[in-house]
């Protein structure tokens, strides 16, 4: 098992941040491949997160509630990263959930196992890896604002619709609708649109 988690994680972050030749046997044997049922929680709220997330299969959701009220901060698909960027790197505790919104397989690294396989390589490159993060990351939550203000939500829909059609059909319309900021009644109306066009 250790040798199919060390191909999964070097074809990954070679993928990524094209990132080759590091020995990953000392990470695998702590890093977790892990099957969840749609809707189960991957982290709990109110915790501070130790792992960073990478989807094989499936979608997760950051989310969290204000006043009972659903929030879903972020949407994540298979061959992404997914979890709590922010508690991970300032090591506080978060309001956020990290829930998994369709049956999926990720794979779970401890963040601190990671830095001992960054070490492997000179400092510029895990600089590197920290500034493709962070451009990738800015580049992602401001189009995200950009269409918010600018998009409808039948608009983003659509481009859900667009980028992920299959898992789009089995994620529960509650979290698509609290991602898009409408009420699941308000999406509905907007498949039932879409479907008649």
């Amino acid at each position: 098992m250790n040798s199919e988690i060390e191909k999964v994680l070097s074809k990954t972050f070679s993928n990524h941040f094209n990132l080759t030749g590091l020995d990953w046997s000392n990470l695998s044997p702590v890093v977790k491949l892990v099957k969840h049922k749609k809707n189960s929680v991957i982290r709990q709220a109110d915790k501070i997160e130790t792992n960073l997330y990478y989807i094989l299969e499936g979608s997760t959701a950051s989310i969290l509630f204000k006043k009972d009220k659903l929030v879903c901060i972020d949407l994540c698909f298979k061959d992404e990263f997914s979890g709590d960027y922010q508690s991970l790197l300032t090591q506080q505790r978060s309001g956020l959930e990290i829930r998994a919104i369709t049956d999926s397989v990720i794979l779970s690294i401890p963040f601190d196992g990671l830095f001992k396989i960054y070490s492997q390589k000179p400092k510029i490159e895990m600089e590197r890896i920290g500034r493709i993060s962070a451009e990738r990351l800015y580049i992602l939550k401001n189009k995200e604002v950009i269409d918010l203000k600018t998009r409808s939500a039948k608009e983003r829909y659509l481009t859900l619709l667009n980028q992920q059609p299959e898992l789009l059909q089995k994620i529960s319309l509650k979290y698509l609708a609290a991602y898009l900021g409408i009420s699941a009644e308000s999406l509905s109306r907007i498949r039932k649109e879409l479907v008649a066009k």
